[in-house]
């Protein structure tokens, strides 16, 4: 073997060393910990108003019931590398109102963005339990949301919400639907979702009748996203009420597409400079 062939296998050698290091990030939990469990030592933070809620039970989170008026409760999820080139978010839910009581109420969101942390006291606002249905009311964010309020009435249904600098902006996308109806259960339904800068944001949602896709690449224009940038669900009752409760939720970040160039034109460079 030459001195030229040795370089060679030196630089692939490498390039796959490094490219071996890039992993996207992932954020992981399927809840199987103790009932009561509400530090779940993943970086997360639980927060809710009603001591009954906000915990783990039977091997998932426990966001509102049925039974409990008047609930706020919030799941903090810690920024996650390179979630500044996408991400894609699924997890399993339960979703289900009573027979012969007021209609479901009042919904759910998904939240990435400028998130501060819990603020001590609490609060409708983005440094306490959020905005629930209207996502979390951070500066900047996007938010996958799920209003169950009111049966037919036209701001029910699934919608992709949109802030930019403390300010909320048209909707970028909105499906006027019933999510949840008067009575209904939905046990072990899913959502993935998903949002690429050059691609935009996506919903595909399995509530028992085939996977549903909301919304396709959607655009989110003036929205950027940051790798300082964290997660939330945030969800509520008030007069109305609904039970959610949450499991195996996991988060995978895209990692930087152009490292993998950079690297291959390293070892490029490399090559030339000893064939010169």
């Amino acid at each position: 073997m030459n001195v030229f062939q040795i370089t060679l296998v030196c630089c692939i050698g490498i390039v796959m060393a490094l490219a071996g290091g890039l992993r996207a990030d992932v954020y992981s939990q399927d809840f199987n910990v103790a009932d009561g469990t509400t530090v779940l030592g993943d970086g997360s933070d639980i927060r809710s108003n009603n001591a009954g809620m906000g915990q783990v039970a039977g091997g998932q989170l426990q966001m509102t019931d049925d039974l409990l008026t008047g609930t706020r409760t919030v799941y903090r999820i810690p920024a996650l590398a390179d979630s500044s080139q996408g991400f894609t978010a699924t997890f399993n839910f339960d979703l289900s109102d009573s027979a012969g009581g007021m209609e479901p109420a009042d919904g759910f969101s998904f939240v990435y963005g400028d998130i501060p942390a819990w603020d001590g006291t609490g609060g409708i606002n983005k440094s306490g339990y959020g905005e629930a249905e209207e996502g979390m009311g951070a500066d900047n964010e996007i938010s996958f949301q799920a209003d169950t309020w009111r049966v037919g009435d036209a701001e029910h249904g699934f919608n992709l919400g949109l802030r930019l600098g403390g300010g909320p902006q048209p909707d970028p996308f909105f499906q006027n639907t019933d999510v949840l109806g008067a009575g209904q259960s939905i046990i072990g339904g899913t959502m993935t979702l998903s949002w690429n800068p050059t691609s935009g944001a996506s919903m595909v949602i399995e509530r028992g009748a085939g996977l549903e896709t909301i919304f396709t690449n959607v655009a989110v224009p003036g929205f950027t996203g940051s790798d300082a940038y964290s997660f939330a669900f945030t969800a509520r009752t008030g007069g109305a009420t609904e039970t959610l409760n949450l499991d195996n939720v996991n988060i995978t970040t895209v990692p930087e597409p152009a490292t993998m160039s950079l690297l291959a034109l390293g070892g490029l460079a490399m090559l030339r400079r000893r064939r010169l």
